[in-house]
């Protein structure tokens, strides 16, 4: 009798806007929609909440920086992630991140409280790092090995369905280590990208030790073109990231521009 492997959690966008992904793809990874009733969970945010497919909701939160686009955002359906910059503290229907209030005992892969309308709990809140909002994406180590393990062509594409299955143990354990799951255009202009997943493997050796997340599954939306680094640096990174104003070159902007 094959082994069943266990149920996996995703972290949607380690790197990029997850709504720059097209619905379907989650869907599939999540297994909503397809020939299985239990699907995955996961954590996700996204900055383009005002404009994407409110489908998005189901798996990604709103993540918002004022109390007033808190409200904005839970007036359009969305649970919501709030960077407390103003320090207004917690306000009707909020919690904070359970990170903070069991110092770091709890993680993403054993909360799952960011999941979107799948996770019925309370709004979060967390507090701002060195008194300001930023960006909590990686931006160059962990994205530029998987980029140039894909330009040498040693990552393997593996269909969402595939994939998702997988992850939500109805398949014996992956042998991926890494793959890509989806290429297309932007939503935001039209330039190539792609979604990779790593940490698929089951071996702990190959999971992700993301402290904060703990081993869920990663999820990388990167420019086809470039570098994860270079299109920081150069502003292409809007294909995958959208107009978030903490990208690295917006706030560099903004600051010579103060």
């Amino acid at each position: 009798m094959r082994k069943q492997a266990t149920q996996r959690n995703v972290r949607a966008g380690a790197y990029g806007d997850p709504a720059t992904v097209p619905i379907e793809v989650w869907q599939a990874l999540y297994g909503d929609g397809c020939d299985w009733s239990t699907g995955t969970r996961g954590a996700g945010y996204t900055h383009m909440w005002q404009t994407c497919d409110p489908a998005y909701m189901a798996y990604l939160m709103a993540s918002v920086d004022t109390v007033a686009e808190q409200l904005q955002a839970t007036a359009m359906g969305w649970r919501t992630y709030r960077v407390d910059v103003d320090g207004d503290g917690l306000q009707t229907g909020e919690i904070m991140c359970p990170e903070y209030t069991t110092n770091g005992k709890v993680t993403c892969d054993n909360c799952l409280l960011c999941g979107g309308n799948r996770a019925a709990a309370k709004n979060i809140v967390i507090p701002p790092i060195a008194g300001k909002a930023v960006c909590y994406v990686e931006t160059a180590k962990a994205p530029g090995e998987i980029y140039k393990a894909i330009q040498a062509g040693n990552v393997p594409t593996v269909a969402p369905v595939t994939m998702g299955r997988y992850l939500a143990g109805l398949e014996p354990d992956s042998r991926y280590e890494t793959a890509i799951v989806w290429r297309g255009p932007s939503p935001v202009d039209g330039e190539a990208i792609m979604l990779v997943v790593t940490g698929a493997s089951p071996l702990a050796s190959k999971q992700s030790h993301n402290a904060k997340t703990g081993p869920m599954v990663q999820t990388w939306i990167l420019v086809e073109k470039m570098l994860p680094i270079m299109a920081v640096m150069s502003g292409a990174d809007r294909s995958v990231c959208g107009s978030c104003k903490f990208r690295p070159l917006t706030v560099k902007t903004a600051k010579a521009a103060a």
